[in-house]
């Protein structure tokens, strides 16, 4: 029998197996924070049906499946906690085959295209099973807001990816129909989505064009429709919402027990709310090393000014990482490392931006964005196993590491027994 023809499955298999045990214990844990607001007081879940919902919202795909739990058996958190595990494990899946597919473009004499399969494997089981994922999945209200988000964008970008593949024009032309269709699906989970169409031109340039021109060139109309469209979406669901950005007109309050300003009653406008994400967004790249230090509630204030330390410092150590990827493009427009760091940086930018929030940072939100990081730290693993010749202890490390993240995932899981933990 040849193994190696059954790799794929079985890991995949491997890795949604473990994952399910990992979180196990999690599915009989209550709702907690903003589940009680945004799922058991949410009258209208008694009745509210898919065509009352459909493209009410820019949340309308989440507030369905809502329905379709609560029809299941109530407000048991089971069936919604196993709905949020299930998102995550086909979003994992989804991970796994496009970090696969893409690498696979590469130069077959490449690093990138020798491993392909080893670092889609570590970067899917980082997703899979990384401490930090529990924030989102174990979330309730997060995990069919970001999660479902995630999984229609990635489901985007992988049809995307064959319709630039197959060659018979019929395929092409259902591959782009099912690409707007998760994407309207993906616009209609979770405003963060709105990335989606940056992600797809990143995808592009850095595995399909590689980064060339003249290859990119015929498919701009494609990418100009797709914006359009994206567009025209958020204005029709968000007119006044997108308006008020572009005329810096929003303003949010503290929520409570989260307070931002210095004073309760003071309004998060957005531009204090802009220059203090320079620290939040450093805080994000350092968790996805270290996760022992996350927090449901971290209890951070706005900076007071861009020359505070707490502004001033994370400001140039940005500035610093836009030069390296600047850098690194220089020496290769089609690098790993930029895709990845880029990647990351589209994710988090429209949530640390302008738009002020109640929450000046929260884990969950780098849910999309950690594909990125993951992709970064799985490669570098790969080429330190290949450089010191332990890669035939691939399989052994990567069930190691499993096995520990996993551990850390069960662990950070018993955040969400109570909300008093």
């Amino acid at each position: 029998m040849n193994i190696k023809k059954y790799t794929v499955p079985l890991f995949s298999f491997s890795l949604i197996l473990l994952t399910f045990i990992f979180y196990w214990p999690s599915l009989f844990y209550d709702f907690q924070f903003d589940d009680n607001l945004a799922i058991l007081k949410q009258f209208a879940i008694r009745q509210s049906t898919f065509s009352s919902l459909f493209f009410s919202s820019t949340r309308w795909v989440g507030e369905w499946i809502n329905t379709l739990n609560f029809g299941i058996k109530k407000f048991d958190p089971f069936v919604f906690r196993i709905t949020n595990l299930s998102i995550h494990l086909l979003a994992t899946l989804l991970v796994f085959l496009f970090i696969y597919l893409l690498l696979g473009r590469r130069n077959r004499e490449s690093f990138l295209y020798q491993f392909h399969i080893q670092i889609a494997a570590f970067n899917a089981t980082l997703f899979a099973l990384h401490p930090l994922q529990t924030q989102t999945i174990s979330y309730i209200i997060q995990g069919r807001l970001e999660g479902l988000s995630a999984f229609f964008v990635l489901a985007t970008l992988l049809a995307f990816f064959f319709a630039t593949k197959v060659k018979k024009q019929w395929k092409q032309i259902l591959a782009i129909i099912v690409m707007f269709i998760s994407a309207a699906l993906a616009y209609g989970s979770k405003e963060i989505s709105v990335v989606t169409p940056f992600l797809v031109l990143l995808t592009d340039w850095f595995f399909i064009a590689n980064g060339k021109w003249q290859a990119i060139k015929k498919r701009i109309p494609l990418h100009l429709i797709f914006f359009t469209f994206t567009i025209g979406i958020y204005v029709y669901l968000k007119k006044k919402f997108v308006l008020d950005i572009l005329l810096l007109n929003t303003q949010v309050y503290n929520n409570i027990g989260n307070v931002l300003t210095e004073s309760t009653t003071d309004a998060i406008k957005p531009i204090p709310f802009f220059i203090s994400q320079f620290k939040v967004i450093l805080h994000y790249i350092w968790i996805f090393i270290w996760p022992w230090s996350m927090s449901v509630e971290y209890d951070w204030k706005l900076s007071s000014g861009f020359f505070s330390p707490d502004c001033l410092v994370p400001f140039l150590a940005l500035i610093a990482i836009g030069l390296f990827i600047i850098m690194l493009l220089k020496k290769n427009q089609t690098s790993l490392t930029a895709f990845s760091l880029l990647w990351f940086f589209i994710c988090i930018l429209p949530r640390s931006s302008i738009v002020p929030s109640g929450e000046l940072l929260a884990d969950y939100k780098t849910y999309l964005a950690s594909v990125g990081i993951f992709l970064l730290l799985a490669s570098v693993i790969i080429y330190a196993l290949k450089k010191y010749n332990l890669t035939k202890w691939f399989w052994g490390i990567l069930f190691l590491t499993a096995l520990g993240l996993g551990i850390g995932t069960w662990q950070r899981n018993k955040v969400w027994r109570s909300d008093v933990d």
